[in-house]
């Protein structure tokens, strides 16, 4: 099937597929990478005008993690979409957000 370039979105012509670089990243070892947003990524990519290197695997995966955010929170009702770049962050977000499920949000009958 072939694309024609107006039906392809901006945001589809910016955003490079990430997925397969996590997927094929080893998880110790060490190397040169860039973030494949080059100039335009605005999440730790880009120091001081100049794009940032990521010399250890685990910091490169951590900084595309970023991008991708890859945990989604599994409770029912839940408001957040997007999800996180950290393991942490969503069970923080587990333990602060109010969910539909939440007995804090069940209707007490008197």
């Amino acid at each position: 099937m072939d694309l024609n370039p107006m039906d392809v979105t901006a945001e589809q012509q910016t955003t490079p597929e990430v997925t397969p670089t996590i997927d094929n990243l080893r998880v110790r070892g060490s190397s040169h990478y860039t973030c494949p947003h080059g100039m335009a990524c605005k999440r730790g990519g880009v120091q001081n005008g100049q794009l940032r290197v990521f010399k250890r695997n685990s910091d490169f995966r951590t900084h595309l993690e970023r991008h991708e955010r890859v945990y989604k929170c599994d409770l029912p009702g839940c408001p957040n979409r997007k999800g996180f770049s950290r393991p942490d962050q969503l069970e923080r977000h587990k333990r602060l957000v109010k969910h539909e499920t939440d007995p804090a949000w069940t209707a007490v009958e008197f």
